[in-house]
């Protein structure tokens, strides 16, 4: 059997950024059929807080140079 060096894969902190952003867009649309879902239910369980969303950068204090 025929062997091959291991293949590595070099991450930017660009890649780790989108990851990130992807990640929210994706907790963003589950949120909102969640906040749709509790929106019919309001009358049933009275008053609802939502905490709001941040992101690993907005977490950690780190600001992003945004791109032209």
């Amino acid at each position: 059997m025929l062997r091959r060096p291991a293949t590595t894969i070099k991450l930017t902190p660009e890649d780790i950024l989108e990851y990130d952003d992807s990640v929210l867009l994706q907790q963003s649309a589950s949120i909102s059929l969640v906040d749709h879902n509790q929106e019919q239910d309001k009358s049933l369980t009275g008053i609802i807080f939502k905490e709001p969303l941040q992101n690993k950068n907005e977490r950690i204090g780190v600001t992003r140079n945004e791109r032209s």
